[in-house]
């Protein structure tokens, strides 16, 4: 062997060393594998024969005549023509299917008080040298008719008496070798059983069979085991080699993974933001539209009319400024997320508010706002800006499915859950067309509405899909009731005074 040679089996026999007990579960892993295959080869193999044997003495008992065994009853009748006649019939089964290793016709003892356990031989295959030894050894004898014969440790031929059948296992029967054996009954005219064929399969044929099968099993179960533990080994060489780089590649494909997250977050939150701008920039629209109306000649508009009008229009201009700060500060953040920013507020107001603000679509659609708000002011932590465009978003979208002379109700009121956990709840009523069955799954998800066309369905879809992010912010959840008219939208907040510090970019907002 060269030094080339010597240096490779030296490194093999290291890795093997090193991982020993891979490869040695390998090996015995593969190796069990092809003793399994070759156990279920030799349950095969047994089955076979018992269909042999079976077969064999249902043909057996279908050559017989039942009355021709009438003539065969005592020890000296083996050299009459009848018997010689049956005899000849089993030589020819025996001699034409290969694994018979003996063929005989039995019946059940006529011996006063004999039980169904004891048989008789009838007839018999002749006297024969068949291992070639020159001598008629005991298990080579012809039974004489009327020798008897214990069926009691072989269930199947007892059985037989009634059907066909064969032996589930080898059984020993001295002096003969051990056999696998299958019967038949041999029926009279009436249909009455005389007599049981029978065929025999000897355990050495059935092994002869199968040292073929199991030298093949065994040997390529030892090839592929050392095959697959080679590989194995050579396989955990490579992979302790090329750990670290995956390691490195998975990090790399983490952090690429979480910027795209977070680029795809800031663009979701960028388009929720662009989208409650248009919404103010209706209401402004709408508020300038009562604006102009009330300085008409024809119009007698009051001066705190106008001066409401005035108010509600500053304040959808001061949001909209607000819209603008929010994407300056989302610009600037890492995580793409909302950052709410809490403290206590007066949920009273917000509704108020919000209602005050979507009123001038809501007068221009002609569908008008109720409210319905508790005695005592109900003051909890929150984020005002968010809830507010929470607020705004639900309300709007009342009013747009909405059809006069249909009104959207606006509900504030707490309750307590089964936790014991005091909760707050708001609830925008619309007497509209409600929502689709088919689209409630996804009515919270991005760019999913009732609507069919695009525009639509990315103004709702995003509208709401920022109202579900918003209030899970403040570990809450908001959803559709069930309705048998319009829609029911509900929001759940946890009712709670004690408010966490504001985000850092939030508090630069703040100071800004």
């Amino acid at each position: 062997m060269t030094e080339k040679g010597i240096t490779s089996l030296y490194n093999f026999l290291t890795i093997i060393r090193k991982h020993w007990l891979i490869v040695v579960s390998t090996f015995l892993l593969v190796t069990c594998f092809f003793v399994c295959i070759y156990s279920g080869m030799r349950r095969a193999y047994i089955e076979q024969a018992r269909r042999l044997a079976r077969f064999t003495a249902v043909c057996i008992a279908a050559r017989i005549d039942p009355k021709d065994l009438d003539a065969i009853k005592k020890p000296k009748d083996f050299t009459n023509e009848t018997y010689k006649k049956l005899q000849n019939i089993l030589i020819n089964f025996h001699d034409s299917a290969e694994m018979v290793r003996y063929a005989w016709i039995m019946r059940r003892s006529t011996v006063p008080g004999a039980k169904p356990s004891d048989y008789e031989f009838v007839v018999d295959l002749p006297s024969t040298d068949e291992n070639m030894n020159g001598v008629i050894d005991d298990d080579e004898k012809t039974d004489l008719p009327g020798t008897r014969y214990d069926a009691s440790p072989y269930p199947a031929l007892i059985n037989a008496w009634n059907v066909a059948d064969a032996d589930d296992k080898i059984y020993p029967d001295p002096p003969r070798p051990p056999l696998l054996s299958g019967y038949a009954p041999i029926r009279d005219e009436q249909g009455k059983t005389v007599a049981v064929a029978g065929a025999d399969v000897t355990a050495d044929d059935i092994e002869r069979q199968l040292f073929a099968v199991r030298a093949l099993v065994l040997a390529s179960g030892m090839i592929l085991a050392v095959m697959f533990s080679a590989v194995i080994v050579l396989y955990c060489n490579r992979r302790d080699m090329l750990q670290h780089i995956s390691e490195m590649n998975l990090e790399l494909q983490n952090k690429n993974r979480q910027l795209e997250e977070a680029a795809t977050l800031r663009n979701d939150l960028s388009n929720m933001i662009v989208h409650d701008m248009r919404n103010h920039m209706t209401i402004v629209s709408g508020y300038s539209s009562l604006l102009r109306d009330s300085f008409r000649p024809s119009q007698k508009t009051q001066d705190k009319e106008r001066d409401e009008i005035w108010t509600q229009l500053e304040t959808a201009i001061k949001q909209l400024t607000d819209f603008m700060q929010d994407m300056l500060v989302l610009a600037k953040s890492e995580s793409g997320k909302l950052l709410p920013h809490f403290h206590n507020i007066n949920f009273n107001e917000i509704v108020t508010e919000s209602v005050k603000c979507c009123d001038s679509i809501a007068k221009i659609s002609r569908v008008p706002l109720v409210t319905r708000l508790p005695d005592k002011q109900i003051e909890a932590c929150a984020d005002k800006h968010l809830l507010s465009r929470v607020m705004d978003n639900l309300i709007l979208n009342a009013i747009k499915h909405t059809e006069p002379p249909g009104k959207v109700l606006i509900t504030l009121d707490t309750f307590r859950s089964e936790s014991g956990q005091d909760n707050i709840q708001i609830t925008i009523i619309d007497e509209g067309t409600g929502v689709p069955p088919e689209i409630k799954d996804n009515l919270f998800k991005k760019y999913h509405s009732g609507d069919s066309s695009t525009a639509a369905t990315k103004a709702i879809g995003l509208g709401l899909a920022f109202c579900k992010m918003a209030i899970e912010e403040h570990n809450g959840k908001i959803y559709l009731k069930d309705s048998p008219k319009g829609a029911i939208f509900v929001v759940e907040l946890p009712w709670r005074n004690d408010c966490p510090l504001p985000p850092s970019s939030f508090r630069s907002r703040q100071k800004s």
